[in-house]
């Protein structure tokens, strides 16, 4: 576990958490055992929060590469609700107006990119877009274009 840092979060509420490539929200590596990972990695109070496009799991461990221990298994929804405590999540998958893939530029990006299509119900969720700053160059149209 050396060169490991804990890693707390305190509190996580009425965010939007979501995956542009179906990658793990909370990936580590080094970690050999459940009981390792308890005391790396804590997540504090959580409420109302919306997580999507994490296939197949939420959080996943990868052991040491000296060790011949199995990883423990990955978080899907039931390990990562009984994990966090949270009692109100929702898991569903979410498609953007804009699609991002996990190879997008994040300088090219802007906050409109991340507006979800309207069949998603997401008030409450997440940051309001609208109220973001914009980049001095989002007028020039320089985001992410479809």
């Amino acid at each position: 576990m050396k060169g490991l840092v804990p890693t707390q979060i305190r509190s996580a509420s009425n965010c939007l958490f979501m995956s542009a490539g179906g990658k793990s929200l909370v990936h580590l590596e080094g970690v050999d055992t459940e009981e390792q990972m308890k005391r790396l990695f804590w997540w504090g109070d959580s409420s109302h929060n919306f997580y999507s496009n994490f296939s197949p799991s939420l959080l996943d461990q990868q052991p040491t590469g000296t060790s011949d221990a199995m990883p423990p298994p990955p978080y899907g929804k039931t390990q990562w609700e009984s994990f966090t405590g949270e009692q109100d999540a929702r898991f569903e998958r979410l498609r953007l107006n804009t699609p991002l893939t996990s190879d997008t530029p994040l300088t090219k990006v802007v906050a409109s990119d991340f507006r979800a299509k309207s069949e998603a119900n997401l008030q409450g969720y997440g940051a309001e877009l609208d109220a973001l700053p914009k980049p001095a160059d989002v007028s020039r149209g320089h985001g992410v274009t479809p």
